[in-house]
């Protein structure tokens, strides 16, 4: 089957074809392989819908300027597929920079779906447009440098950026996906824009980006390291996304694995089996109005919390006993484990996730000094029938 760039080929780089496109079957490539094409589909569209659900997704720095339509911009619209298996469309691109502007010279774009696997669509130097008098070409990092571009551009092999765009119109439809890491900047080079990167767009640099952490480099998703290769950073994001796709079947084969934490029954004989044994405890007492920071939606800050102390040891209580009528009402928080550093980690992480109670926080750190709080006794039950 001919490549997609064949059209723009001479004779000569059609016969270096076999070679550039070789890729290995990774065991993540033969996994998606063999899902079928209507869960591939659904799975798809779960990654680009968490894609689009990140904070920083409609973002000015982002893709909020590529959500609209432009002149001169290739813009993907709504075009019908062909056959029913979904593709992945992996993109990268190493630019240059001339006055805070990037400009490309050179792209990779790697297909991936059911039918055909995985196949490089592109691999090329790309003309950046500009003179090479005041370029930052970024040779450090991705080792092209002006006298290679001179080169292609006399064999007849450098690219338009006119071409890359054709190639990528042409593989486009409405069962298409593009992934890439930090995609919007090389759509933004590429001058791609359009409202389907909503629903069509998946980015590992997203998909992995928790609000407490800095932005992941594609370098730590994958195994391997990246070396700044069009084609390299290419396969590793589709890595990435395969992945991401097998764990995302996992999620569904195996959901006591990943499923919420069940809540605990209020019962006295079990509730505070593991709280007897603590020895450093300490109490918050916070305003009403940052309780619901603490907890999050559905409970997610405090989950997170939990999961970031990493041990069933530190136990975070909160007094259900609050006065919402009243603004200024406190309310208690209890953190206790039987290990004082437990305790103080702890409080490290809810400042982290609720900067709000850092007052709080460090009180109670410097209460930790003078031995904490006293045990805690659980309150006696209350029934129905007492109220």
């Amino acid at each position: 089957m001919e490549r997609a760039y064949d059209t723009l080929a001479t004779p000569g780089k059609r016969r270096r074809r076999t070679s550039e496109c070789s890729s290995p079957m990774t065991p993540e490539v033969r996994r998606a392989a063999a899902m079928e094409p209507l869960r591939l589909a659904a799975e798809l569209g779960a990654l680009a819908a968490s894609t689009a659900r990140h904070p920083r997704f409609a973002s000015k720095e982002l893709y909020g300027p590529l959500l609209s339509t432009e002149e001169d911009w290739l813009v993907l619209a709504s075009k019908p597929g062909r056959g029913f298996s979904p593709k992945i469309i992996a993109l990268d691109v190493e630019m240059c920079e001339r006055d805070g502007e990037q400009r490309p010279v050179s792209a990779a774009i790697v297909s991936f779906s059911i039918p055909e696997g995985e196949r490089v669509l592109f691999q090329g130097l790309v003309d950046p447009g500009i003179d090479n008098e005041t370029v930052d070409w970024k040779t450090e990092f991705h080792g092209i440098t002006p006298e290679m571009l001179e080169t292609a551009r006399r064999s007849g092999d450098l690219f338009t950026v006119n071409d890359v765009r054709a190639i990528l119109a042409a593989e486009w439809d409405d069962l298409t996906f593009l992934a890439g890491h930090r995609l919007c900047g090389d759509l933004n080079v590429l001058k791609i824009k359009g409202p389907a990167l909503r629903r069509r767009a998946i980015d590992t640099m997203l998909l992995h980006w928790t609000p407490t952490e800095p932005a992941p480099g594609l370098a730590t998703l994958v195994r391997a390291t990246v070396r700044h290769n069009a084609l390299a950073d290419a396969r590793a994001t589709m890595e990435v996304v395969l992945d991401d796709l097998a764990a995302l079947q996992d999620s569904l084969a195996e959901p006591a694995n990943r499923a919420p934490r069940p809540k605990k029954k209020n019962n006295n004989n079990n509730n505070h089996n593991h709280v007897a044994a603590a020895t450093a405890q300490v109490t918050l007492s916070i305003a009403e109005r940052h309780v619901g920071r603490l907890i999050g939606k559905r409970g997610s800050t405090l989950d997170a919390i939990r999961a970031k102390v990493d041990d069933a040891r530190c136990v975070i209580h909160i007094d259900a006993r609050g006065d919402p009528d009243k603004p200024s009402a406190k309310r208690r928080v209890r953190v206790e484990a039987n290990e004082v550093d437990l305790v103080k980690r702890c409080l490290l992480i809810i400042m982290t996730y609720v900067p709000d109670i850092a007052a709080e926080c460090r009180s109670a750190q410097r209460s930790l000094a003078n031995g904490g709080d006293p045990p805690h006794t659980a309150p006696p039950a209350v029934s129905k029938e007492d109220t």
